[in-house]
């Protein structure tokens, strides 16, 4: 799944359960958080999925996950980018 470098691919809203399995999850780009996936104290279980030349403008140039659950299993994370922090996974906990 491509966002041709033009949007992210999915939002993770709280109380929502996300499980990807088996994609490959490429070229998402977030004006903001998540180039792929946006995670906002939701669920997501990422099995076997590849997870590849995402970006976004803040954090997070794969993943940004905010005080959400994420668990990853067997997945190659490569060539993502962000301009401030977590090029590849932002993890935020609120204390």
């Amino acid at each position: 799944m491509s966002g041709a470098g033009e949007l992210s691919l999915f939002q993770v809203s709280s109380g929502v359960s996300a499980t990807i399995s088996g994609l490959a999850l490429t070229e998402g780009a977030a004006t903001g958080n998540g180039g792929a996936i946006d995670n906002s104290q939701g669920t997501v279980t990422l099995v076997d999925t590849i997870l590849s030349g995402n970006g976004a403008t803040q954090s997070g140039g794969a993943i940004y996950n905010n005080g959400g659950v994420l668990t990853l299993t067997d997945n190659t994370v490569t060539g993502n980018s962000t301009v401030m922090y977590g090029g590849a996974i932002y993890n935020l906990v609120e204390r």
